[in-house]
């Protein structure tokens, strides 16, 4: 997930942004070094700068990368040193859009987070499951993005595939018209939701509740900070979530046993909490960002005695820091909505097209033998662990 920040120009260098998803581009020595004359010559026009979506977890150097954008809270690496961190993530840049309105909260409990392992879903099914069982009928609604079928039951281990299965075993057929899921699909832009009916579904609730055991920053809860709602989250989650917490604005809890008292604490207190607004704004909203973020790029430019272009395009940046907005070319990219590039391949593809040169089929040819031996080894490696990991369970 890569994205053209700014062009370079004649006497001007330009600035892209890569994902955490690329790390491995430029670190597997074997396949990069067929594309490393063209890191070279681009490195020469742009800064490379990495947003880390994920949290850091004592990661290993990244060779050609200029700057990381993680939270303060996300984590480090094994050498600080060389890896200069800048407190930004795109939950620094939510869109004006989120705001606080004078809606009636009609839901309890809001959460929206993708269907996988790490997300603690299944821990909030079962929360509700113990919250009903005590009669008190909380509303939840859970929103989440889907993929295809054949794309979320055929990869257990990458997706919480036994959601809807978990939800019929927990949630009583009488208690369901109180948990509303609420997919959304990925597979057509035009059928995803607006930010402003985002909005509207935060401020149409109480709380907001991130169960997630690891996370970046995550977007959503400062989204819904804005909208002025309330978080619950886990109190030893790995990442930055914790980084704007406090008793005003949250709760916390310590375990899975723990949640369905926090969530019924929360809801019925839900109007003693004292969002500071002004300062979530000042934290995480792009009005108030933007120009400070821009500073920080002129003084990196100032400090290597380049020429800082003053219009920048620092727009919607919540969504290109996190790749969420698409500029790839069809052909490079894993999906029609997605902008992650696909293989090795593609990357090299796209470093020729920034270099505005004709890619080597030669190469091209080289990679993709190389990116499937790569490939191959990768999902032995990962079928080994994971049905050995299996069989342990069992």
């Amino acid at each position: 997930m890569v994205y053209l920040i700014n062009k370079q120009v004649k006497n001007t260098k330009g600035l892209i942004n890569f994902n955490s998803n690329e790390a491995l581009f430029f670190r597997k020595k074997f396949i990069e070094i067929f594309y490393r004359d063209e890191l070279k010559s681009l490195k020469k026009k742009y800064y490379f700068f990495m947003t880390w979506s994920w949290a850091l977890r004592n990661e290993a150097d990244i060779p050609y990368i200029d700057y990381h954008l993680a939270p303060i809270g996300g984590g480090s690496f094994v050498n600080p040193k060389k890896n200069h961190i800048i407190n930004y993530s795109s939950r620094n840049f939510i869109d004006k859009i989120f705001r606080r309105k004078n809606l009636n909260r009609i839901y309890d409990v809001i959460s929206v987070l993708r269907p996988t392992p790490e997300k603690g879903f299944k821990n909030l099914i079962t929360a509700a499951s113990k919250i009903y069982k005590r009669k008190n009928f909380i509303k939840f609604l859970i929103i989440f993005p889907m993929v295809s079928d054949n794309d979320y039951y055929g990869q257990p281990n990458r997706y919480y595939t036994n959601l809807v299965s978990d939800y019929k075993k927990f949630i009583k057929e009488e208690h369901r018209k109180y948990f509303t899921l609420l997919p959304i699909n990925t597979l057509n832009s035009n059928y995803m939701l607006h930010k402003e009916q985002m909005c509207n579904f935060y401020n149409l609730s109480k709380i907001c509740i991130l169960p997630s055991i690891i996370e970046g920053g995550n977007r959503a809860v400062h989204e819904a900070l804005l909208c002025g709602c309330p978080i619950i989250y886990y109190k030893n989650v790995i990442g930055g979530v914790g980084d704007y917490m406090n008793k005003s604005n949250s709760i916390s809890y310590n375990s899975e046993i723990d949640l369905p008292r926090k969530i019924e604490i929360a809801v019925k207190n839900y109007k003693k909490f004292n969002i500071n607004q002004k300062e979530t704004k000042n934290l995480v909203s792009e009005v108030y960002q933007i120009p400070k973020f821009k500073n920080i790029l002129k003084k990196i430019y100032e400090k290597d005695n380049e020429n800082f272009d003053e219009n920048i395009d620092l727009s919607e940046l919540d969504r290109k820091l996190d790749c969420h907005k698409i500029n790839l070319p069809i052909d490079l990219r894993t999906g029609i909505n997605s902008n992650n590039i696909k293989n090795f391949s593609s990357f090299y593809k796209y470093l020729c097209i920034l270099l505005d040169k004709r890619p080597s089929l030669t190469k091209i040819l080289l990679i993709k033998i190389f990116e499937k031996i790569f490939f191959s080894l990768r999902f032995l490696k990962y079928e080994i662990f994971y049905k050995s990991k299996k069989e342990i369970r069992k």
